[in-house]
């Protein structure tokens, strides 16, 4: 079962690697630079620079594991998306700009067994439900 804490991203500066997204493009771009860390010493979303949360979590093995990285140009504003729909390997893709929504993306998508999902404030804003292909 994950959790919150599941999505903190540790850093030991405010310098961080992101994957930029380019704009109607397959092409994503590695940027480096300085980010918000809170208290904890963990990655912060900033909405108004528009970098996010990105959490890929591996749902075939129950291996628990979780890649997790920083994400500019998705464009969400203190929501979450996820998906189960990914060529290669159909993990959970979450994105989110805090972390009880990608939290609650991830239990929706488990519980409709694939998918799509956006959540806003908690509250599920669309589903597809995808339990044989997705």
């Amino acid at each position: 079962m994950i959790s919150e804490v599941d999505f903190q991203i540790p850093l030991n500066n405010r310098k961080a690697n992101i994957i930029e997204i380019n704009a109607n493009s397959l092409v994503t771009r590695h940027l480096t630079d300085e980010v918000k860390i809170d208290k904890n010493g963990a990655f912060e979303t900033s909405i108004d620079r528009n970098l996010l949360k990105l959490a890929v979590i591996e749902r075939h093995h129950m291996t628990h594991n979780i890649g997790l990285g920083i994400v500019k140009g998705l464009g969400l504003t203190s929501r979450a998306i996820a998906t189960t729909v990914s060529h290669d390997s159909h993990n959970l893709i979450n994105a989110g700009a805090n972390d009880a929504d990608m939290l609650a993306a991830a239990e929706v998508i488990s519980a409709i067994q694939g998918g799509v999902v956006i959540i806003s404030h908690g509250k599920i804003l669309a589903a597809l439900e995808l339990p044989l292909a997705g």
